[in-house]
């Protein structure tokens, strides 16, 4: 629906359709959609946009990506098992550059970020303008399995690109 590339969630698109009409015809279906049958287009819409949800179907996605990402100078590497992904931007390998006069790491975990309540963690370092994060990683579990993996992955990624973050020495 157009709608929803306007930016408007099911919710949203629900009350903004019924102003849109201004009338009792709120009650027609034919005239303004279901609730559910709002709730099934936006499932679809972002199945069609974004994927579906399944692990299968996000690897098949990161796979497709990952060559785009590069390109857009982005690092990423992933695990199947656990899942994990860890990714360096441009903007973090600058500010990696600091990382060697920082003597404090501070890592920051936020979990159900989506609907697959991927736990996102961003790895940041204390400089002297504040607070530059420098790598992140996603998860679909807070157990330590899969942040040993997510870890492992950001030093990876980060030694691929010439860059020591010093989980151990390099």
């Amino acid at each position: 629906m157009i709608i929803f590339l306007q930016g408007f969630g099911p919710a949203a698109a629900l009350r903004e359709l019924k102003e849109q009409l201004e009338t009792n015809d709120t009650a027609n279906a034919a005239i303004c959609p279901t609730k559910s049958h709002l709730y099934y287009s936006w499932n679809k819409f972002q199945e069609t946009e974004y994927g579906g949800r399944s692990n299968e179907d996000i690897f098949k996605l990161l796979e497709e990506k990952s060559i785009e990402y590069a390109n857009d100078g982005n690092s990423i590497q992933f695990s199947r098992e656990p899942f994990a992904v860890a990714i360096i931007t441009p903007i973090m390998k600058r500010a990696a550059a600091f990382y060697s006069d920082s003597e404090v790491m501070f890592v920051d975990s936020t979990a159900s970020c989506d609907v697959t309540n991927t736990i996102l963690t961003f790895v940041i370092i204390a400089t002297p303008s504040g607070a530059l994060p420098i790598g992140t990683i996603l998860t679909q579990s807070q157990s330590s399995r899969a942040y040993e993996e997510g870890f492992s992955l950001l030093k990876t990624v980060s030694l691929l690109i010439g860059i020591c973050l010093r989980f151990d020495e390099c």
